[in-house]
């Protein structure tokens, strides 16, 4: 049997004899589809408010997803305000840290110049930054700044 005969549909006016024995199973590539497990989005949901009234670090997009054991995109398209209320509590969250850690690094550096523990200290930003390095582990930059600020304020 030809193949252009296979293909335009005449196999049956062919000769030759199509037998059960020329029958294979697809690769897994070619099997159908099968559907997706449907969401229950309500659940979803009270899911994720019940995240997002928790106490404690409120998470991040990513973080919600995982917790919830769904995508970011899912949340995004079945929840859009929701989502936008998750983004915001918890880039309120990172920006609070920050300020409590400037505040650290700027009290740290007013410490080291002016109370008395320090007082045989040398007094210069280069060895300020070495102790509260070591003192408080705060990022360097961080630290660099608010021992400026406060070296240009009091000296």
């Amino acid at each position: 049997m030809s193949l252009s005969a296979l293909l335009s549909g005449d196999a049956i006016q062919s000769s030759s004899i199509l037998t059960a024995d020329w029958f294979c199973e697809f690769p897994p590539g070619f099997a159908p589809i099968e559907r997706k497990h449907q969401r229950n989005h309500e659940k979803v949901l009270s899911a994720l408010q019940k995240l997002l009234s928790s106490e404690g670090c409120p998470p991040s997009k990513k973080e919600a997803a995982r917790k919830l054991g769904v995508s970011v995109g899912y949340l995004e398209y079945r929840f859009p305000a929701v989502i936008s209320r998750v983004v915001q509590n918890h880039r309120e969250f990172v920006e609070s840290q920050r300020r409590a850690r400037k505040l650290e690094a700027r009290r740290a550096a007013l410490e080291y110049f002016v109370a008395p523990e320090y007082r045989e200290a040398v007094k210069s930003r280069k060895q300020a930054y070495r102790v509260l390095r070591q003192e408080t582990g705060l990022p360097k930059f961080m630290l660099k700044d608010a021992i400026n600020d406060v070296y240009a304020s009091v000296l």
